[in-house]
């Protein structure tokens, strides 16, 4: 009999595990894109879950590589300055995003100085002044990661019922086969 329950049993763990990951991970993107937390994809992309069975311990990872995310989720206290290129880039693919952020005037004298520097300029120049607010100020944090778990915890529940529920009926089926 437990020949014939262990499979069962190690398939059902299995699709309730990645059907709960899924969810979580589409969660988490729309989460991140609703809230426009997406500069270059990067971190979006990396979003990922894995469902792992080591000797019979059932792991759902969910989450990403990426510690920028960890910055978005707990916020950055002030202190130290964030990663300078990492903040160049935002800029440059916020520039491409929206036309009119940071326009390339910002904070100086006059447009001639501003026409006369060039945008690489500009925008390294725009990368220090975020870097600095955020050294000065550091950020405030944006949950993800337990949001999605909050708005998501009786559908894990719904899941994992089912799972119990089903190997139970699929352990009484064995114990008593029906007799024609």
């Amino acid at each position: 009999m437990l020949n014939d329950l262990l499979p069962f049993i190690e398939e059902k763990i299995s699709q309730t595990l990645n059907r709960i990951g899924n969810k979580l991970h589409r969660d988490i993107k729309h989460r991140l894109r609703d809230y426009d937390k997406i500069a270059t994809g990067g971190l979006i992309e990396s979003i990922a879950y894995n469902v792992i069975n080591k000797d019979n311990i059932w792991i759902l990872e969910v989450g990403t590589n990426k510690k920028y995310l960890q910055y978005i989720e707990e916020g950055r206290k002030p202190g130290s300055f964030p990663n300078y290129q990492a903040i160049r880039n935002w800029i440059v693919k916020k520039r491409e995003k929206h036309a009119t952020f940071m326009p390339l005037d910002i904070n100086q004298k006059s447009k001639k100085k501003a026409n006369n520097e060039t945008l690489e300029k500009l925008i390294d120049k725009q990368a220090w002044m975020v870097a600095a607010s955020i050294k000065k100020k550091g950020t405030e944090p944006f949950p993800v990661l337990q949001f999605i778990y909050d708005q998501n915890k009786d559908f894990i529940e719904k899941e994992v019922n089912k799972l119990v529920q089903t190997i139970t009926n699929y352990q009484k089926f064995l114990k008593n086969p029906p007799t024609n």
